[in-house]
């Protein structure tokens, strides 16, 4: 499985190659939707952190035959090692493109093997 950290300061490095960050992309981020949607503007923070997740994506696609790969931020407190997740997520039998093993509204600690700080 290819990791991937963003950092706090939003630099982006593949865990096997940690001496030097990958350039993260340029994204015109539209945000017109989401102001109309929810009253609020996208931050330059959350907007950095999208090209972020993006370039690991092709990062990923480019130069990787592992079948996925996780993306965290530096902050992220796993609970497990990488290679028991490895193995669960090898286990998993139905199809899936994306997973989000944390959600906020339906929390519940004891059923995450992360938390979030």
């Amino acid at each position: 499985m290819e990791h991937y950290i963003i950092t706090s300061d939003i630099e982006l490095y593949n865990t096997r190659d940690k001496t030097s960050p990958i350039r993260t992309r340029n994204l015109k981020c539209n945000t017109e939707n989401f102001v109309r949607t929810f009253g609020v503007d996208v931050s330059e923070v959350e907007k950095d952190l999208f090209s972020a997740n993006v370039t690991a994506w092709a990062h990923f696609y480019k130069n990787s035959s592992e079948p996925f790969c996780l993306i965290t931020e530096e902050s992220a407190d796993l609970q497990v090692n990488l290679e028991e997740m490895d193995v669960a997520l090898r286990e998993i039998s139905t199809p899936w493109d994306v997973l989000f093993p944390y959600d906020k509204i339906h929390h519940k600690a004891e059923n995450l093997p992360l938390s979030i700080s």
